[in-house]
């Protein structure tokens, strides 16, 4: 579970408040138009300056980018009339670079057209260019959060008066589950300790109900192809285990469109490059399998990098007993600090 913490600068639950998570840098904040000076005045925010915003009101939403967000969001008290408060997510500039602010800004506004429930006032649409694969993840992750935050507080407030809140990620659906075959992968564990964890616990078949993050092995499976793959979460990371089964067959595909394809190359040259460097090889059966233990930043990353497609992370990797990422208290990541 995600628990995010609350705090009302002026101590006024009318006025400006902060949303944050200590395991994370970025911070969430929501400001009622006509109170941008008291924003500006707090000083937990004047190194966190680059981030991605949305005005709203009356349904309508603009979505936004800036290195100085806060002077941005100033300048829209005179140029947009529409919007009643702001929701803005920043970071300090080393975590939030250019590239990927530009990335979540052309996602999210693509997102929240797609998505219908509120009219999109922007009339160009910014191009996605991250330089690498692994930019493209973490601009997938901070749209991840983006839109956890401001659908929360949309969902809950529509920008009225809130009182007090504690924000808890979660996702809606539900997934049948498979029940492939996968006793191949069952070594998979063992031999990837040492590179992980010395105590990376082999596959059980009981409930894991009681167990920490760290101590379940989760499995992502497609029965029509017999592939199985498992993942372990090791300090911050969501590591796909030497053994799992690759896709290559299907080609990584986050969306259609221009924005999209310098990621999908991107991340598809990626794995082609750990096919050439013996990372991920072909077994006897013909299925591609990988040789060493790969490390991702979040859920979605790893499932992509295993399927293909894009898939809803935290429903398609499930414990033994048949339960969704998701359904754990503690499903996101906490990066251990060094000491």
């Amino acid at each position: 579970m995600s628990v995010y913490s609350i705090n009302f600068p002026n101590n006024s639950p009318d006025g400006v408040f902060i949303l944050s998570n200590n395991t994370s840098p970025v911070i969430f904040l929501y400001i009622p138009r006509g109170k941008i000076k008291d924003a500006a005045a707090i000083e937990e925010l004047h190194d966190k300056t680059r981030g991605v915003y949305i005005l709203y009101g009356k349904g309508e939403i603009y979505v936004g980018q800036s290195t100085r967000v806060i002077d941005r969001i100033k300048e829209h008290e005179i140029g947009k009339d529409f919007w009643e408060c702001a929701l803005l997510m920043l970071a300090p500039p080393q975590n939030f670079k250019i590239d990927i602010i530009h990335c979540v800004e052309a996602l999210a506004i693509e997102r929240f057209k797609r998505d219908g429930r509120f009219k999109v006032t922007n009339t160009q649409e910014p191009n996605c260019t991250p330089s690498s694969c692994s930019e493209s993840y973490d601009a997938m992750i901070f749209l991840d959060n983006f839109w956890f935050f401001t659908n929360f507080i949309l969902g809950l407030s529509q920008c009225q008066k809130i009182t007090d809140m504690t924000a808890t990620k979660s996702e809606v659906d539900d997934q049948k589950h498979d029940t492939t075959d996968t006793t191949e992968l069952g070594k998979a564990i063992e031999n990837s300790s040492s590179e992980t964890s010395s105590s990376s616990p082999q596959p059980q078949t009981d409930s894991a109900q009681d167990k920490a993050l760290e101590q379940i092995v989760f499995w992502l499976k497609k029965k029509r192809k017999n592939l199985a793959a498992q993942m372990v979460v090791r300090n911050g990371e969501y590591v796909v285990l030497k053994g799992s089964h690759i896709d290559l067959d299907i080609p990584i595909n986050y969306g259609k469109g221009p924005k999209y394809e310098k990621i999908n190359q991107d991340c598809n040259n990626m794995r082609q490059q750990l096919l050439l460097e013996g990372a991920i090889i072909r077994d006897d059966s013909g299925r591609y399998v990988l040789n060493v233990n790969q490390a991702f930043d979040a859920p979605s990353s790893a499932a992509v990098f295993v399927a293909g497609s894009n898939h809803n992370s935290k429903e398609v990797w499930k414990s033994p007993d048949g339960r969704q990422l998701k359904e754990f208290p503690d499903n996101t990541a906490t990066r251990k600090k060094s000491k």
